[in-house]
């Protein structure tokens, strides 16, 4: 999720989408055999590998790791692949890696978890998707087209950096987004669109958006943040599409959908599996109580 974005949640914070989640009963994860299946034995034995793991069983300290036991969730005994193997049971899962490796789960320092919350209403604009300027704009007019009138449109993932240099041979490096981008497409029903950069610390709107949240060259755009004007030509000094930094993200995300609880908390598991399914078993997430209650999100957390 892209970085320190703690507008898109604080607007989901301050409408209760969060209420309740901490409250609900959750079933805990299983740690130990006995509480799974009541059997002394491991549940899984993987061997024939190679195996990257810190240390090996501190009772065996000069065996070769050649086989890993897994007991619940907990790695329960490395080393020895015939002693551990041994170890088996009638219920134990016995995986061959044929040669494949093991390593830890890799851990991920700086990522936001509730801004999935994102993915529910954003449409992403990832260069994988939209591979040129060209195809953003494309994409964007479909959906204003699409649109009811003065309705607003969110999207994310948009990185400039990853689409061709000077794809219309203007001179002028990397494509942006900003007014003069978005006054090229037909928008007659005077639709809203919002467009967060990948990082997170850039977002762009068009003149509807700005006119409908009120922002003007006059708007204090909050500690640490600031919205970007033209710095050359007629237009010097005023307003260019271009906003910095989540404080000036509010005046926009406040007009993004409420969600419901199952919503955030669909959310965010969504994340959570893919970094799994990535071999991402820690998450670091450095803004838990941005969002306005920590608390909260703390308790969200531990479910």
């Amino acid at each position: 999720m892209s970085c320190c974005s703690n507008a898109q949640w604080k607007h989901q914070v301050s409408n209760g989408a969060l209420e309740g989640l901490a409250r609900r009963e959750r079933p805990r994860a299983s740690g130990a055999k006995a509480e799974a299946n009541g059997s002394s034995g491991p549940d899984v034995i993987y061997y024939n590998g190679t195996f990257h793991l810190a240390t090996p069983n501190p009772q065996y300290p000069t065996e070769t790791v050649t086989a890993v036991a897994v007991t619940g969730k907990t790695i329960t005994d490395v080393g020895d692949q015939t002693r551990i193997l041994g170890e088996a049971t009638g219920s134990t899962q016995k995986v061959n890696l044929n040669g494949q490796t093991m390593v830890p789960g890799f851990v991920e320092a700086h990522a936001h978890i509730i801004a999935a919350v994102q993915t529910v209403y954003c449409t992403a604009l990832t260069a994988a998707s939209y591979p040129t300027i060209t195809a953003v704009l494309q994409k964007i007019q479909g959906d204003i087209n699409a649109a009811p009138a003065k309705s607003w449109l969110f999207y994310m993932s948009f990185d400039p950096s990853l689409l061709p240099w000077d794809e219309n041979g203007a001179g002028t490096g990397f494509p942006q987004l900003g007014f003069d981008e978005f006054n090229t497409l037909s928008n007659p029903n005077n639709v809203c669109v919002w467009v967060e950069n990948a990082s997170g610390h850039i977002a762009y709107a068009n003149q509807q958006a700005f006119t409908a949240a009120g922002v003007t060259t006059n708007t204090q755009p909050g500690d640490g943040g600031w919205f970007g004007t033209y710095t050359s030509g007629p237009n010097e000094g005023q307003l260019n599409g271009i906003m910095f930094e989540p404080p000036t993200f509010g005046y926009f995300t406040k007009f993004a959908p409420t969600l419901t609880t199952d919503q955030v908390e669909d959310a965010m598991l969504g994340f959570l599996k893919t970094a799994q399914a990535a071999g991402i078993t820690t998450v670091c997430d450095p803004a838990v109580g941005i969002g306005g209650n920590i608390a909260q999100e703390l308790e969200l957390y531990e479910l």
